[in-house]
C-alpha cells in the first residue's frame, strides 16, 4: 500500500540540481559587471529594456482579458485551454 502523498517530491531533483549548479559555480564565476561595447550607452539600453517588458506586460494583460472575456461569454472554461486560444 503507498503512503500519504509528497507534494515536494517532483521539485526535490530540481531544487538539488539547482543547489549543485549554484555550488559548482560559487569559485568560476567574478562578480558581474558592466563593461561591455554598450556601455556608454547604459541608460539608452535600460530604457529599451523597461520599453520591451512593458509591451509584453500590457500583451499579456490584453490576452488575459480576452480569454476570460472570451470564456464568460462564448461558454468556455477559463481552466481549459485549447489549442485556438493557446495560439499567439
Amino acid at each position: 500500500m503507498p503512503g500519504p502523498p509528497r507534494p515536494w517530491a517532483p521539485v526535490l531533483p530540481v531544487v538539488l540540481l539547482i543547489l549543485v549548479g549554484l555550488l559548482g559555480l560559487r569559485g568560476a564565476v567574478a562578480a558581474p559587471r558592466w563593461n561591455g561595447p554598450l556601455r556608454p550607452d547604459s541608460l539608452i539600453v535600460g530604457l529599451a529594456l523597461e520599453a520591451v517588458l512593458g509591451v509584453v506586460l500590457v500583451w499579456m494583460i490584453r490576452r488575459r482579458a480576452r480569454f476570460l472575456r472570451a470564456a464568460r461569454f462564448g461558454g468556455a472554461r477559463p481552466d481549459v485551454v485549447s489549442a485556438s486560444s493557446a495560439a499567439f
